[in-house]
């Protein structure tokens, strides 16, 4: 079931949404959140986790995937598999190298403003996989 975040449809099962690369990101992100506490309400210091994470695979999606075209789209899935919650978000640029990215906990980059999320990402996930091109990111978080 794929719809816009207009639609208010839930799904035990799967969640699907598409919006495009507007700046205010954040509406998106709100909505999913609201949609996904029905589910996540008895594990509320995951919700923390999910919030940042989620969070930063849509801003870097619109900001360095899509780099802020509103005519390129960002698609998130999210489902339940046993106890593991599952997030793809999928942007459609030109992905990047994900097995290249700098550490942010080296001395030469601790004081640079970026290149902070996937490290991010991946300490508060339990498993971060990039796929393809890097335009997409499966996130599982262990409940």
């Amino acid at each position: 079931m794929t719809h816009n975040l207009s639609s208010k449809e839930l799904n035990l099962d799967k969640l699907s949404y598409i919006f495009n690369s507007k700046s205010d990101f954040y509406s998106h992100l709100n909505q999913i959140l609201a949609d996904l506490h029905p589910f996540l309400a008895v594990y509320d210091s995951l919700m923390g986790n999910v919030e940042l994470v989620l969070g930063e695979a849509i801003n870097n999606g619109v900001t360095h995937g899509n780099k802020g075209d509103i005519s390129k789209d960002i698609k998130v899935d999210i489902w339940l598999d046993n106890r593991v919650l599952c997030i793809c978000v999928e942007d459609q640029g030109e992905g990047f190298n994900f097995n290249n990215i700098p550490d942010p906990t080296s001395p030469e980059n601790r004081e640079k403003l970026t290149g902070r999320g996937v490290f991010l990402m991946k300490s508060l996930a339990d498993l971060v996989v990039f796929e393809g091109n890097g335009s997409k990111v499966e996130i599982h978080f262990k409940l």
